[in-house]
């Protein structure tokens, strides 16, 4: 929501603000914030990487922070040290999964490949940022999800809400319950198939159904509702 606008960017160094734009451009800058904070609000924190391509050019990307386990100094900055990714890569001809690690420091990037219990070091290369080469954004200091403190009030209105649903498929298969006729079982089909109910004078039947608080389930749903 509060990324609807593309943030926007001065600066009185004409020069330098130039190549900041240039690079943004590159990247799709705009889209790529929008995704980052998709992230944080789903996950509570996101993760941009910054790279090189091919031709040299800076690139930043967002990637999943499933996985993801950045490692601070104890410093009172808590700087950066180290950030690590694993992730699963499956071979789309035989369905075999590998993992592999990555590992960014200041200087340079480690890929690592799992073998049984083992990680084997399988390219190693050094980067120019100088630093760990990861932005990360953070929902709020506790790194929560939009939606997570509100987890348990989300499960209790889905609870009520199913509940509400199967009431009414209970109420369409209930069970009919007939007094003082004594009827054999081609009776009853007879009747259900003819849609007629023949009875003596004092029999009656009625429909075994729970009794439902239409009033209290709805104000408690709204009330969950405005809750959340």
């Amino acid at each position: 929501y509060f990324m609807g606008e593309p943030v926007s960017y001065n600066s009185e160094e004409e020069q330098f603000l130039e190549e900041i734009k240039s690079i943004y451009n590159y990247n799709d800058e705009a889209a790529e914030n929008a995704e980052l904070a998709k992230d944080g609000s789903i996950f509570g924190k996101s993760y941009e990487l910054l790279y090189l391509d091919d031709d040299k050019a800076i690139r930043f990307k967002k990637i999943s922070p499933i996985g993801c386990i950045p490692i601070y100094d104890n410093t009172i900055e808590e700087d950066l040290l180290f950030f690590i990714r694993y992730y699963d890569d499956e071979n789309i001809l035989t369905g075999e999964k590998t993992t592999f690690v990555e590992v960014y420091s200041r200087t340079y990037r480690q890929l690592y490949k799992k073998s049984f219990t083992t990680l084997e070091l399988i390219e190693e290369e050094q980067h120019a940022f100088n630093a760990v080469p990861i932005i990360i954004y953070q929902n709020n200091p506790e790194e929560l999800g939009d939606f997570e403190e509100v987890i348990p009030l989300i499960d209790a209105y889905d609870k009520i809400q199913s509940d509400s649903v199967n009431d009414m498929e209970y109420f369409a298969d209930a069970y009919l319950a007939m007094y003082g006729i004594d009827a054999e079982p081609e009776d009853v089909a007879a009747m259900k198939e003819q849609r007629v109910l023949l009875f003596p004078t004092d029999a009656k039947a009625e429909w075994l159904v729970k009794s439902i608080n239409d009033t209290y389930v709805e104000n408690l749903k709204t009330r969950l509702d405005k809750d959340i």
